[in-house]
């Protein structure tokens, strides 16, 4: 193909770089570079669009481009190192991080950038980022377990403490230090999401311990939280419905749960127990006789509706 045709054709996608919108200018970048990567005037254009355009969004898009397509050129990994630095915006410093512990993991300087961001960086984006390259790179460097656990347990944003449980949970499960360690933050924890999120990274990645079952059962019977109990209760429905004596641990817990209403608002954990009971176990005698008695006994109404209702269904 002619030079000529080959600059007719990269015309229309230079010319969007000139819109005002953002997305028209990462758009046209990207098939720039996707399209024309042998074009001598690309590379020098998307070095200009990643450090000068007004947008994160777009100077985000021209440095993924230039790290995954032009990595042996020199000049990539000094710019890419730069834009990982805390005086850029956190949407520019994440992809930075990803496309170094990604692309250049050999380098000397990335290990120490990226325990620096996963543990000070101010934005939870960019401090998660960190978190995950480390494990997914070095997850075997003696700093990696504990910045994980600190950041469990002292990151300010729950997404970040989340995110480091539930790599916990997924690398470490073969080690019951990490296990006994995850089980006491569940009690600890004040957040409900990051406690549930535990909870299910536990039993995911724990199906197969002896202990899970156990603590799960405890963990029902036992929490404050209604959440946390009827997490568990359907963690133990889902997961675990065939192991014996599960029906009968729920049908206790869909009897006994000490839940008394406060607000209109909450769940009650007998009826979540019900619900899982009835989805796992339909047509069970066990089911229909509790099905009957809660729609006499239970002292929740809308626990005694959805009884009457579901057992007036199986009549049918």
């Amino acid at each position: 193909m002619s030079e000529r045709i080959i600059s007719d054709l990269i015309l229309p996608q230079r010319r969007l770089l000139q819109e005002v919108y953002w997305q028209v200018r990462r758009t046209a970048l990207e098939e720039l570079a996707e399209g024309w990567k042998d074009d001598p005037d690309i590379l020098p254009l998307l070095k200009t669009y990643a450090q000068s355009d007004n947008y994160w969004q777009v100077r985000r898009t021209a440095l993924e481009e230039l790290a995954e397509g032009w990595k042996d050129d020199p000049d990539i990994l000094p710019l890419l190192k730069t834009y990982a630095q805390p005086d850029n915006h956190w949407g520019i410093r994440g992809v930075a991080l990803e496309e170094l512990a990604e692309g250049w993991k050999d380098d000397p300087d990335i290990l120490p950038l990226l325990k620096t961001c996963a543990q000070s960086d101010n934005h939870w984006v960019v401090r998660g980022i960190a978190l995950r390259e480390l494990v997914k790179g070095w997850k075997n460097n003696p700093d990696t377990l504990p910045i994980l656990q600190s950041r469990a347990q002292s990151d300010e944003n729950e997404y970040v403490r989340r995110l480091a449980l539930q790599r916990l949970a997924k690398g470490w499960k073969n080690n019951s230090d990490i296990l006994n360690w995850l089980k006491t933050f569940v009690l600890s924890d004040n957040t409900f999401d990051v406690r549930q999120a535990t909870i299910k990274a536990l039993a995911k990645n724990w199906m197969d311990n002896p202990e899970a079952i156990p603590w799960l059962k405890a963990l029902v019977q036992l929490d404050n939280d209604l959440y946390i109990r009827i997490a568990g209760l359907q963690k133990l429905a889902e997961d675990w419905k065939d192991e014996p004596g599960i029906l009968e641990f729920l049908c206790d817990r869909a009897i006994n749960d000490p839940f008394e209403c406060q607000e209109l608002w909450e769940d009650n954990p007998r009826l979540a127990a019900l619900e899982a009971i009835i989805e796992q176990y339909p047509g069970h005698p066990q089911t229909l006789a509790l099905l009957r008695d809660r729609a006499e006994n239970d002292p929740d109404e809308k626990v005694r509706e959805f009884a009457k209702r579901v057992n007036n269904s199986q009549r049918l």
